[in-house]
C-alpha cells in the first residue's frame, strides 16, 4: 500500500513537474524566475551542461511556453488528490484546488504586474487543462482499481 502511494507521487506528481523543468531548462532564457531558483540552489553548471547537451532541439511555441505549466498543475494537483484520497475534510477540496488557484493567480497578477512575468491568457487555458486532466485520470484509475477489487473479490 505505501509503496503504491510513493510509486503514484512519483508518476504523477513529481514526474510532471520534473518535465516541465526540463523544458523550461533546454529551452527558456536565462532571464526568467525559475534560473533564479537554478543560481540560488548553485546548480548553474548542471544546468549549462544540460542545455548545451539538449538545447539545440527546437520545440514548437505550446510545448516551450504552456505545457511546462499544464505539467506543472497536473503534477501539484495530483500529489494533493493522492494525500487526500483516503482523508473525510470540510478543507479537503481547498487543497485540491490550490494549485489552480495559484498558478491563475500568478498569472493575472503577471497581467496588473508586469515586472512578475509575461501575462499570457494561454497559460490560463492551460492550467485548467492540467488541473482537469489531473482529477479526470487519477478519477478513473481509481474507479478501474475499485473494479478490479470487485472482480477478484466475487
Amino acid at each position: 500500500m505505501k509503496t503504491n502511494y510513493i510509486i503514484k507521487i512519483g508518476l504523477f506528481g513529481f514526474l510532471p513537474i520534473f518535465i516541465g523543468g526540463f523544458i523550461y531548462i533546454i529551452n527558456r532564457t536565462e532571464t526568467i524566475l525559475f534560473f533564479n531558483w537554478i543560481k540560488a540552489v548553485q546548480m548553474e553548471n548542471g544546468i549549462k551542461y544540460i542545455r548545451d547537451l539538449f538545447g539545440n532541439y527546437h520545440l514548437s511555441e505550446w510545448i516551450k511556453f504552456n505545457l511546462p505549466d499544464l505539467l506543472w498543475v497536473f503534477g501539484f494537483t495530483s500529489v494533493m488528490l493522492i494525500i487526500w484520497k483516503e482523508i473525510q475534510s470540510q478543507v479537503k477540496m481547498l487543497y485540491i484546488i490550490l494549485p489552480l488557484v495559484i498558478a491563475e493567480t500568478s498569472e493575472i497578477v503577471q497581467y496588473f504586474i508586469p515586472t512578475f512575468g509575461t501575462f499570457d491568457f494561454k497559460d490560463i487555458i492551460f492550467y485548467s487543462i492540467g488541473w482537469i486532466l489531473s482529477i479526470l485520470i487519477l478519477k478513473t484509475i481509481n474507479q478501474l482499481k475499485n473494479e478490479k477489487q470487485i472482480t477478484t473479490s466475487i
